[in-house]
């Protein structure tokens, strides 16, 4: 190991200070676009698939066991795409 710098754990000083930078410098355009009518009408179309599932979820439970039992879902990398798709390369 003779020569060469061990890097650490750690976050640089330096890389903090670039993602500060970048952030700032792109936080408007980044905002503009994030409010954009297309990407509210994506999230309330998610919204409304996760409320599907969920619905469909309590109604297999009361067939199945009489109760509608509670369900958390945790929705991460997959997605339920509106086309009938599900995982992560679903088309919303």
């Amino acid at each position: 190991m003779k020569g060469k710098k061990r890097k650490g754990a750690g976050t640089s000083l330096v890389a903090i200070q670039r993602h500060v930078a970048v952030t700032l410098a792109t936080w408007d355009a980044v905002c503009e676009e994030y409010l954009h009518p297309k990407w509210a009408e994506q999230r309330m179309r998610l919204h409304g698939a996760q409320e599907m599932l969920e619905e469909e979820a309590a109604s297999v439970s009361q067939q199945e066991w009489g109760t509608r039992k509670q369900l958390v879902v945790y929705f991460g990398n997959a997605g339920i795409g509106t086309r009938g798709g599900w995982g992560a390369k679903a088309v919303l």
